[in-house]
């Protein structure tokens, strides 16, 4: 019992330490004024992940390439995802999928 409460905790203060990230890193954003996306704390990876937030993302092309621009990312060969970390909290990871990859 006290393994499963020492691993629900330390999940939750990992998800707790992702949601700061996202909250710095979206403040930062909105002063570059980069678009905003759809994001998602992942507890299993604990890394964030973000996407266009189609139907309402009139370019969701542009939205991403300015999160990769952003953020300093990789993006995959074949242009469907991007991959880098969170720059305050280096250690978090990000991914971002591209809905209008070629």
């Amino acid at each position: 019992m006290t393994t499963e409460l020492s691993i629900d905790w330390y999940g939750r203060e990992k998800q707790l330490t992702v949601a700061r990230a996202l909250l710095d890193m979206l403040t930062a954003a909105e002063k570059a004024d980069v678009p905003p996306l759809r994001w998602t704390v992942n507890l299993a990876g604990w890394s964030l992940h973000g996407e266009p937030d189609q139907p309402f993302d009139d370019n969701p092309k542009a939205s991403f390439d300015a999160w990769v621009d952003f953020l300093g990312m990789r993006v995959s060969p074949d242009g469907t995802h991007a991959a880098g970390s969170c720059p305050a909290y280096p250690n978090v990871p990000v991914g971002i999928h591209n809905l209008e990859h070629p």
